[in-house]
């Protein structure tokens, strides 16, 4: 498991630098999430703990200006618990929506290590995810509070939305993150 992660979080490290638009990075987020957040969108499968979140973002994509020149985003979220743990790269815009104020949707694909099936011990309900590769929408709602440092409350989830299998509990994770301007 722990290989995979390393593998993985390595392949999508190397493919954000390897681009060659994104060698600086725009900004850099830390923050944490609650992990297993019961939402209308995932089924309870017994996560739980935080998740530590490092990222980086680039600049909005001007060949992408016909979808709104979104920026590209690479992170990782380290569960504390030892629960799922994952990867993720994908496209997130910048919408201003007041003076520094604003939303940031994101989609992405999200790769974990946690593939081996888990059963609830109680019921013997299947709680794993089905699959090493998930995709990652997610929603932030930030706050500007100077030229260089913004806060961040976020909302993430991770699921395969069926099309690996029909196990497809999904992850919600809620938290905050501070986010760093070069």
């Amino acid at each position: 498991m722990i290989k995979g992660f390393i593998l993985s979080s390595t392949i999508c490290l190397l493919s954000f630098f390897l681009y060659p638009a994104q060698a600086c990075a725009e900004e850099v987020f830390v923050g944490a999430n609650v992990n297993g957040v019961d939402t209308p969108f995932s089924a309870e499968i017994d996560e739980g703990g935080i998740n530590i979140q490092i990222g980086i973002r680039g600049e909005p994509e001007k060949a992408l200006e016909s979808i709104g020149s979104p920026s590209l985003y690479v992170l990782a979220s380290i569960n504390r618990s030892g629960d799922t743990s994952f990867v993720a790269g994908g496209l997130s815009w910048h919408i201003d929506v007041a003076n520094k104020l604003y939303f940031r949707p994101g989609i992405g694909i999200a790769l974990q290590g946690r593939t081996a099936q888990r059963f609830r011990l109680s019921d013997g309900r299947r709680t794993d995810l089905g699959s090493a590769v998930l995709f990652e929408p997610e929603l932030v709602l930030g706050y500007e509070v100077s030229e260089k440092l913004s806060v961040e409350l976020t909302w993430l989830h991770v699921s395969h939305a069926r099309i690996f299998g029909r196990q497809n509990p999904g992850i919600d994770m809620m938290g905050a993150r501070l986010a760093f301007k070069f």
